[in-house]
């Protein structure tokens, strides 16, 4: 797995959005889908409403925001 940064850690939310939806892409399932603690997400994204933020701003700018699996 690469190293965790903020566009992987958008990209990994996004691929739990499309998995469980919006409400059901937690922390904890990101941090599992990472391969990492939850606290790493939190360092990277800030809380769930700051990582839906970062989310939501990717996505209305078009940024990509898949990764490699």
């Amino acid at each position: 797995m690469p190293a965790l940064t903020k566009a992987l850690t958008v990209a990994t939310f996004t691929r739990c959005v499309a998995r469980y939806g919006l409400d059901g892409a937690t922390l904890q399932r990101v941090a599992d889908e990472a391969g990492t603690a939850r606290g790493h997400i939190c360092h990277h994204a800030g809380n769930r409403e700051e990582l839906r933020e970062l989310f939501a701003s990717a996505s209305s700018a078009g940024t990509p925001t898949r990764s490699a699996s």
